[in-house]
């Protein structure tokens, strides 16, 4: 996997199915070796986003400690210049909107996501975030 592009991805997911789900998603996409440090709680994140460099960030909306837009809010109020991925059991196009306007570069929905879109999700997220 040498030619695979690499990027470093916190996901942030308090269900540890949902995160076991998504960590095995990405182990099986050929093109882009990701490594990924997974955490449940927004306040794990906004500690790691402070101190490391992550390529994107995928952030669920349902956290212990935070709930909905306000966790977007928060991340990229600590971390601007990390892309941010809404990554929820939600299907709202309303909160996915608005998501959007609120700076996330993307608004995928939990089990409904195959893995070639999660990576195009977040290697598009990475691109727009650097141009």
């Amino acid at each position: 996997m040498s030619s695979a592009q690499r990027l470093s991805v916190l996901l942030v997911e308090d269900n540890e199915l949902d995160a076991r789900s998504m960590l095995h998603l990405l182990s099986r996409i050929e093109a882009v070796e990701f490594k990924v440090d997974h955490v449940s709680a927004l306040a794990e994140a906004l500690d790691l986003v402070g101190s490391s460099m992550y390529d994107c960030v995928l952030l669920d909306l349902s956290l212990p400690d935070s709930e909905g837009l306000a966790s977007v809010d928060a991340l990229l109020s600590r971390s601007p210049s990390t892309p941010v991925v809404v990554l929820t059991g939600l299907d709202d196009p309303t909160t996915a909107v608005k998501a959007v306007e609120r700076g996330a570069q993307d608004f995928l929905t939990k089990g409904a996501t195959a893995p070639e879109v999660i990576s195009r999700s977040i290697r598009y997220a990475v691109a727009r975030h650097h141009s």
